[in-house]
Formats: C-alpha cells, sequence, structure tokens
C-alpha cells in the first residue's frame, strides 16, 4: 500500500528528527493509536494532532505539512530573535 501525501511527510518528520512513532506520539502528547491509524489505515489526521505536531516542531513549516509546498523547514534568515523582518540592504 502506498502512503499519502500526509503519511509521507509524517514519515519524513520521523526519518529527520530521529525518532519513531511511539516517540513522535509521546513528542505531540496524543495516543500511539491515532499515529499508527494514519500509517495502517491511511487516515488523515485531525486538527488537534497536527496542532500539536507543529506547535512541537516549530521548525517544520505548516504550508509544507498541511500543503506540501515550499520547504520542510521554516526559512528563518529574514527575521531576527524577535521575529521582526531584517530590512535588505544592498551595496
Amino acid at each position: 500500500m502506498t502512503q499519502n501525501a500526509v503519511q509521507q511527510r509524517i514519515s519524513r518528520i520521523i526519518t529527520e528528527k530521529k525518532l519513531s512513532i511511539n516517540k513522535l506520539a509521546n513528542a505531540i502528547g496524543v495516543p500511539n493509536n491515532i499515529l499508527y491509524s494514519i500509517f495502517k489505515n491511511g487516515t488523515n489526521p485531525g486538527y488537534e494532532t497536527i496542532y500539536k505536531l507543529l506547535d512541537r516542531f516549530k521548525d517544520i513549516s505548516a504550508e509544507w505539512f498541511i500543503r506540501g509546498e515550499g520547504n520542510m523547514y521554516k526559512n528563518y534568515s529574514h527575521f531576527d530573535h524577535v521575529g521582526e523582518p531584517i530590512e535588505q540592504y544592498h551595496v
């Protein structure tokens, strides 16, 4: 059975973060069976699971996770330490 897009992105997070399904479930505070259901039955995660995952891994792009667009990781290069845009100057 091929993985759907959400499964593929969760698999990538598991791989990149060096986790197991159980460790990911623990890290985001959801029961293991929710993640196993996503992989075994192909169910899509609910809002709470998505929220908890993105809240726990703040470096993961919501755009990438939900829509599959852009990079997996947020790009912080244009922001300073408080999240304000840094002015770009050209010499």
